[in-house]
């Protein structure tokens, strides 16, 4: 389990980087949310909620930064994102993450359906080939 820092460091749920990528995804948090999605408790829950807060997910400012591209499989404009087309590589640009509130890294995005993605956060950058190395799926 990693840990985020405040003032002391806290033990993070092992949950929470499952957590960060549906909330990324889903683009809110609640309890009842994570509840759901998890089938987990609502005290669970809440701490959850707290971790994505000190860390900065479901808080200000904006962590990344990402200019869409037209063509290739880094930072692609997400509407041009088809089912079946493989997968694509999130990174911020330099400069523009902040280190203290978000996690630094890519997120590998997978389309499967009009209703469904496979996600991952994975450290480092896009470089010129990537692969899930644990997804998860995510449904709408």
């Amino acid at each position: 389990m990693g840990k985020v820092s405040i003032k002391s460091e806290i033990d993070l749920d092992e949950l929470f980087e499952e957590a960060v990528k549906f909330t990324i995804y889903v683009k809110e948090a609640s309890a009842s949310l994570l509840q759901r999605q998890f089938e987990i408790g609502y005290a669970r829950a809440a701490r959850l909620l707290d971790q994505l807060e000190v860390g900065g997910v479901i808080s200000e400012p904006l962590k990344w930064h990402i200019t869409p591209k037209n063509e290739g499989k880094i930072n692609r404009n997400f509407s041009q994102v088809k089912a079946g087309s493989g997968i694509y590589c999130y990174e911020t640009e330099s400069g523009y993450i902040n280190y203290e509130k978000g996690p630094r890294g890519k997120i590998l995005v997978e389309v499967l359906s009009n209703n469904e993605i496979k996600a991952e956060f994975q450290q480092g950058s896009c470089g010129s080939t990537f692969a899930f190395s644990d997804p998860k799926t995510f449904e709408r």
